[in-house]
């Protein structure tokens, strides 16, 4: 049942443990007010926050008085010199003590009556309904702006710049190319002995670009070990994330779009995909961001460029794109200190390929998968079970044409972590544990494969492909959880490039 917010009956004694009923609406945030009398004749007020469930309980013990004192850098002291029993003779509520004749006073004074201490306590808290309601109403108003504020299309990210890319290009043209091999200290000069599962195989790596003095990068960027993640609370607590911290993972997901829209914008057959990485890296940066992935467990990329059978995880070497390939580019970036992740499939040369069949059901891969993950969003709102996503998707995947749903790999939370809590599996059945709150931010991305789901790496020990050889596609939004449902912080916009490419 929801109460009008009318009166806050409340007063207190500091050093002492009351309850305070509040008539106001339930389950909202409150601003409370707290006066005492300073030195000469000025009093001190300062403000702090509580969230109202019915019955707020005001626990402000001796610990919790020195905590003020800290947070004001003010001395607060009980006043000693009343007798203990004059004290506790004022703890009664002046609710309970009221005469008729001042509650008809009170009532007189309509908006603006505060139900006061009646004793002379060091300090005492009120508020009046009038200054309540209207507070409250408009931090209300102010917080649900901001965290429904749609992503910023206003902002004006810095447009690509051949120059600027050619400049890392020189800066890492004398390093040494080769195979990249997992556990090698230097790239491999030959192709790595592999059974490799289809007709794709890796190409020679070029370099890792360099990251400008200045930038303010990741942990792992010099270690390659996250460890600030590995170590975090976060691994097991979903973190509901304020409203400062919400608008700083908006601007990242959208400069993530911005970099992903340009890197597509790029896409056409004999275009090599390392060239996809030197732009992804070089739009990053001149936005004042770093590229999540370059140097995460070691990976050496500023991108992930997985191609036909690659299921995830690709890096981006010499291979020029052919006719009819798929491609997926998964961005992540790191602004401000705060992650956007997605991804998208794109098959290129859709004009020039000669296999018409497979261009068909390549494309009928793509879209079973976007629509999969499209239905997933939808479904998520507060209070609903994290596992019930991959129930959806997996649900999606057989009855749209019997296309399989990758298991190794699963949507996770962000923010200033990379990779978090909760664990979102795309097949079922599944153990994802908790539920979806308000506040909360995670990618789905699920992965369909034409034939098995099962996975196998290639010596470089990222590269995952499917185990015969079959095409995979993969879709990935970061979203919020709202009160009415989810918003789509990596959605796409009109600058977005469609997923057949002709060129």
């Amino acid at each position: 049942m929801k109460h009008e917010p009318s009166q806050v009956l409340a007063s207190f004694i500091i050093g002492k443990v009351e309850s305070v009923a509040l008539n106001c609406e339930f389950s909202d945030d409150v601003r409370l007010s707290i006066s005492r009398e300073g030195e000469g004749d000025k009093d001190e007020d300062f403000d702090f926050a509580v969230h109202v469930t019915g019955l707020v309980v005001f626990n402000l013990d001796t610990g919790d008085r020195d905590e003020l004192e800290e947070n004001e850098g003010e001395e607060m002291s009980s006043d000693d010199s009343e007798p203990e029993e004059e004290e506790e003779d004022s703890l009664s509520w002046s609710s309970d003590t009221t005469t008729d004749e001042e509650k008809g006073r009170e009532e007189a004074e309509g908006d603006t009556r505060a139900i006061r201490c009646l004793s002379k306590a060091p300090a005492h808290l009120h508020i009046t309904s009038k200054e309540w309601k209207y507070e409250h109403e408009e931090r209300v108003r102010i917080q649900r702006e901001a965290l429904e504020k749609p992503i910023e299309e206003e902002i004006r990210w810095r447009e690509f710049d051949r120059k600027t890319m050619e400049w890392w290009r020189n800066e890492c043209d004398d390093e040494e190319e080769g195979f990249e091999v997992q556990g090698g200290t230097k790239r491999s000069k030959d192709l790595p002995d592999f059974t490799y599962t289809g007709k794709l195989r890796p190409s020679r790596v070029t370099a890792t670009s360099a990251i400008p003095v200045g930038l303010q990068p990741p942990d792992y960027a010099q270690t390659s070990w996250p460890e600030e993640e590995q170590s975090s609370r976060l691994q097991t607590t979903v973190e509901v994330k304020t409203t400062e911290q919400i608008m700083k993972m908006k601007r990242a997901c959208s400069l993530a779009r911005f970099v992903l829209d340009t890197v597509a914008s790029h896409l056409r057959v004999g275009v090599e995909t390392d060239e996809l990485d030197r732009i992804c890296h070089t739009v990053c940066l001149q936005n004042g961001a770093y590229p999540s992935p370059l140097n995460y467990m070691g990976f050496p990329k500023s991108i992930c460029t997985s191609i036909n059978e690659v299921v995830c995880h690709g890096i981006p070497d010499r291979r020029k794109l052919e006719p009819g390939d798929l491609i997926n580019l998964d961005v992540t970036v790191c602004l401000n200190g705060y992650h956007g992740d997605l991804s998208e499939t794109f098959i290129v040369g859709c004009a020039k390929t000669k296999d018409r069949a497979k261009l068909e059901e390549n494309k009928r891969l793509l879209g079973a998968t976007l629509s999969a993950l499209e239905k997933a969003i939808d479904s998520c709102r507060p209070g609903k079970r994290f596992r019930t996503i991959g129930e959806l998707v997996q649900n999606e995947a057989v009855e749209s044409e019997k296309w399989t749903s990758v298991k190794h790999y699963c949507g996770h939370g962000i923010g200033k972590l990379f990779h978090c809590a909760p664990t979102i599996p795309h097949y079922a059945p599944n153990k994802a544990v908790g539920f979806m709150k308000r506040g909360q931010t995670f990618t789905i991305e699920p992965m369909f494969c034409a034939g098995t789901r099962t996975a196998k790496h290639w010596k470089d020990g990222w590269t995952a492909v499917t185990s015969d050889g079959k095409n995979s596609a993969q879709y990935e939004h970061t979203i919020l959880i709202l009160d009415d449902g989810p918003e789509v912080l990596t959605k796409r916009t009109r600058k977005s490039v469609d997923f057949f490419i002709d060129d």
